[in-house]
């Protein structure tokens, strides 16, 4: 893809890290110099792999580049060639270790698994491969490559590798060379018939062994050092890879901590039996006829892929322990394939020596050996050479799935061991029927190659060491002890320096997660323990039989004064919806320690139904009275009682419920809630803690949840501020049985838990038991403060009456008794006990069921099943006591009064005027009134209406 003018990159390059960091910097260099260009953003993935594999994955690079491309992904491919086995594992290796980032994915040996995994840098792609369009389905890829896809428990089924190729080590005979000659079955018959075909082909160009003939310089993987492992699994893993030993040449002796846990390399007694075994097998070959100088060079005529070209296929090997890839079995109908001979020792860790197989130590099937039946330890060993693909953990996200896209298209489609498949559906081509039943076969136990860190240079000791002592060493007891020493000496010197140095996780750990027997500590799961989701369903409990019991209760006193001022229908509509609320703190304990997935979804999904429906219920009738009597507080004088209809409940109902259904409607459609879990802070790349994890109800789109929660929590949270604020401007109102005052109260209550709830839900979301406590809480709180408030202090007052009702019988009947003593008095007892029952009765009407007659024997009046129903308003700061009225109607009256007595005034100071100015007595009187009057002093000489006191109004001055 031409990108900003640059050249097309090749697909493949050839080159080393230092040649990826100066195409690195070259590129920047472009991209710096046309940034103002209009260019295309595509990613380039590095793939680091070895030179006879690039051929075949450049062409599924290119294939895989354009078909995502026709989606719309623009990604570029290279693949990094690494001339040898040893150069792509080390730069691997380094790249990982310095953090360079300068592959994004490799196709390397499995057996560096342990290496990169202990520098961290493997991507964990479970979720990639279960969630794939063409995932690495398990009924396809045999269980063998199945589990070296793992490294760590079984149990927690965490992959981090591809299987690439395969290279299953198996036993390949020429069957005409062999005749009549019995093919192998235990060491021992190897070695017997390598003596037969000596004898058979006597004189003849044949070599009955060549299986020590396998050398490659510089390789850590070479054949011979899979067939010292190969043997030795035969004598040491007799129960399978689980076992205690783990198979292989180590084994972990167990502790109670798995961090104390020693490894200890096996090279006693049964890895003396192996050199022997390998002893037997090159006195078949032709490698000892060289002295140690020439032993290499003539090894060095024939790589493994030669020996089989060369020396098998062209008809002069009579059998060999190797893969089966390179055999031409297609041309040569006489090869014939084989399981891996066994043995019939098995290592006893404990006393340290090898002993005869029984069906308590060994896994595998019986063979008749000299007309006696022995019980052969056979397994399924794979080779050194068998390739993986992996994704670096360093890798960009955008990166991450284009990469594992790759690796499995290379495992699905490449086979590039087609003699040596990974796949059932591979294994389908195989034309010669004994290999193909060989691969399909899963009888025998499996055997986990080498792959803790620092494997390469182990298996390097290994290899040359052994090597050497074949080659130039007689076969004897004491040589094979004193390698064994050497050896032992070796591994133990590196395992001490590598746990020394990294004393945390030392090499036991990764070789027991290499073997998946690793119990890693468990992480709580953060799960919502037994005795507290019990309380809290107790809670519910209590607040369910609350709610149900006020409304038994409503009924029954539904012809109460008090119940029917309240009036029963909406009594009854805030049991209910407190009854609804209530059980939403059932499902809020629910798990999957308890539930299945499917249950738990559904309790998920059911959760903020049923508490947002209940709560509308509930609090549309406290709603519904608050805004009624906030009415009165406008416009008291147009109301005396307060009747809340039907019709006034049922428009806030109507406009609550709709918002509230479209929401969780539009919720459960495009994001409906889900049972999941997630891992809780940061996870171990090593895998020494299981990841702590935390379940929760979410929806896919983690975005939408948070949308629609937070939607359903301000429609709800914005109309009771409202009510709150109708709550509170009628405050002032006195009401019988002050029922404003407990609305108030229950509404503050309400908005008080969400607000401290809320906040709490957010901050412990990824703590189940607390987020089951808050929740709780706040579900508890909001349906008890609710139902309690309402119904308590009716339940009161109605127990207080009937207290104070029955006192007052109790006092009415002593005193009849005692009138009725008092016979000398019995007309006054009999008016008095009369008098006592009128005055002291203070029931008011319809507070109880009166009988039909009264107490004098009169037929009382029948009453009406409801009566009145509605609060009645006992005072309002907008409505005037009777006496202020009286007051004010009394001042009204004066200032019209004073009105009439100033215009009277004015008429008189007009008369005054009119006087003859000759009477000077009256003038002069008039002048000291005037003064009087100017100086404040109007009073002291006057009549008490401001005028002088001897000035006389009559009739005729009124004329004049």
């Amino acid at each position: 893809m031409n990108t900003g003018g640059t050249e097309k990159l090749p697909v493949t390059l050839r080159g080393t890290p230092a040649f990826m960091q100066m195409k690195e910097e070259r590129d920047l260099e472009e991209c710096c110099r046309n940034c103002d260009d209009s260019t295309t953003d595509v990613s380039t993935i590095r793939i680091a792999a070895w030179r006879q594999l690039a051929d075949k994955l450049e062409e599924i690079a290119t294939g895989l580049q354009a078909d995502l491309a026709k989606g719309g992904t623009e990604v570029q491919y290279q693949i990094v060639q690494l001339n040898t086995i040893e150069d792509l594992m080390n730069e691997v290796l380094l790249d990982t270790k310095l953090k360079t980032r300068l592959y994004d994915g490799f196709i390397v040996p499995a057996t560096i698994t342990g290496g990169l995994f202990e520098e961290e840098g493997l991507l964990n792609l479970t979720d990639l491969i279960d969630s794939g369009d063409d995932p690495l389905k398990k009924d396809d890829i045999f269980p063998f490559y199945q589990t070296l896809m793992r490294f760590g428990s079984e149990k927690y089924d965490t992959k981090y590798m591809v299987p690439i190729m395969g290279d299953l080590t198996m036993l390949i005979y020429n069957k005409d060379l062999f005749g009549d000659i019995q093919v192998p079955r235990t060491w021992g018959e190897y070695k017997a018939a390598i003596n037969d075909l000596k004898k058979a082909h006597e004189g003849k160009d044949i070599i009955p062994s060549c299986t020590t003939l396998q050398y490659q310089p510089r390789c850590d993987y070479c054949s011979l050092t899979t067939n010292v492992h190969a043997v030795l699994s035969t004598m040491t893993q007799g129960a399978g890879s689980k076992s205690e030993t783990g198979g292989g040449i180590f084994f972990v002796k167990e502790d109670e901590d798995q961090k104390s846990a020693t490894l200890d390399p096996i090279f006693d007694s049964p890895f003396y039996k192996t050199i022997e075994t390998l002893e037997d097998m090159n006195s078949g070959s032709v490698a000892l006829q060289y002295d140690p100088a020439e032993i290499k060079s003539v090894a060095l005529q024939y790589d493994p892929a030669e020996i089989k070209s060369q020396l098998f296929n062209g008809g002069k090997c009579g059998m060999m322990l190797a893969s089966s890839e390179g055999i031409d079995f297609d041309n040569n109908p006489s090869f014939g394939v084989d399981h891996m001979p066994g043995s019939e020792l098995i290592y006893n860790p404990v006393n340290k020596v090898v002993e005869t197989c029984t069906v308590n130590t060994c896994m595998g099937d019986t063979v008749e050996i000299n007309k006696q039946e022995r019980l052969v330890n056979r397994v399924r060993f794979l080779g050194h050479q068998n390739f993986f693909g992996g994704v670096s953990r360093l890798v960009e996200r955008s990166k991450q799935k284009p990469t594992f896209e790759f690796l499995a298209r290379v495992s699905r489609v490449a086979n590039f061991a087609p003699s040596n498949p990974i796949r059932r559906s591979q294994a389908d081509f195989l034309s010669n029927a004994d290999l193909k039943s060989v691969i399909e076969n899963e009888e025998f136990q499996e055997v986990i190659p080498m792959r803790i860190p620092q494997a390469t240079d182990l298996l390097e000791k290994l290899g040359s060491q052994t090597f050497e002592f074949l080659g130039t060493t007689e076969g004897s007891e004491s040589g094979r002890e004193e390698l064994g020493y050497n050896l032992e000496s070796v591994y133990e010197k590196q395992i001490e320096q590598h746990d020394g140095a990294r004393a945390a996780v030392p090499l036991s750990i990764f070789q027991k997660k290499s073997q998946g027997t690793f119990q890693p500590n468990e992480s709580p799961d953060n799960s919502i323990p037994d005795g507290l989701r019990y309380s809290g369903w107790a809670l519910s409990g209590i607040a369910i039989i609350c709610s149900l019991y006020f409304a038994l209760w409503t009924f029954k006193n539904r012809n109460v004064r008090v119940v029917r001022a309240s009036q029963p229908s909406f009594l009854i509509m805030v049991c209910v919806g407190v009854f609804i609320m209530s059980t939403s703190i059932i499902p809020m304990g629910f798990d999957d320690v308890i539930v299945s997935q499917e249950g738990n979804d559904i309790a998920c999904a059911v959760q903020p139904w049923l508490y947002s429906v209940g709560f509308v219920i509930a609090f549309s009738a406290l709603f519904s009275k608050t805004w009624r009597i906030n009415k009165i507080f406008h416009n008291p004088d147009k109301f005396k009682r307060v009747k809340v209809t039907a019709k006034d409940v049922l428009m806030p109902f109507v406009c609550l419920m709709s918002a509230n259904l479209v929401v969780l409607s539009m919720w459960t459609y495009f994001n409906p809630l889900q049972w999941t879990r997630k891992v809780k802070g940061e996870v171990d790349i090593l895998g020494l803690s299981t990841p702590e994890t935390y379940g929760l109800c979410t929806g896919e789109d983690y975005t939408l949840t948070i949308l629609f929660s937070g939607l359903l929590a301000a429609v709800n949270i914005t109309i009771v501020l409202f009510a709150n604020v109708q709550a509170y401007q009628c405050r002032n109102i006195s009401m019988e049985y002050s029922e404003s005052q407990w609305i108030a109260i229950a509404m503050v209550s309400i908005i008080q838990v969400w607000f401290i709830g809320i906040p709490l839900m957010i901050l412990v979301v990824e703590d189940p038991p607390a987020q089951f406590v808050v929740r709780t809480a706040i579900v508890f709180v909001t349906s008890m403060s609710t139902v309690l408030l309402m119904f308590l202090p009716k339940v009161k007052y109605l127990r207080d009456y009937k207290q104070k009702r029955a006192m007052e019988e109790a006092k009415r009947q002593e005193r009849s008794r005692l009138a009725e003593t008092m016979t000398d008095y019995s007309h006054y007892a009999s008016n008095a006990a009369s008098n006592i029952s009128v005055n002291n009765s203070t029931a008011e009407e319809g507070d109880m069921p009166q009988d039909g007659a009264g107490r004098s024997g009169r037929q009382g009046p029948k009453r009406p099943s409801y009566g009145l129903e509605g609060i009645k308003i006992l005072g309002h700061p907008g409505e005037e006591d009777a006496q202020v009225k009286i007051i004010k109607a009394q001042i009204l009256a004066a200032e019209e009064e004073h009105k009439a007595l100033r215009k009277r005034l004015e008429e008189l100071r007009e008369n005054i005027q009119g006087v003859p100015s000759n009477d000077s007595k009256l003038s002069g009187r008039n002048s000291d009134w005037a003064e009087n009057k100017s100086n404040g002093n109007a009073g002291d000489d006057s009549n008490g209406m401001g005028q002088p006191s001897d000035v006389h109004v009559n009739d005729d001055s009124l004329m004049t």
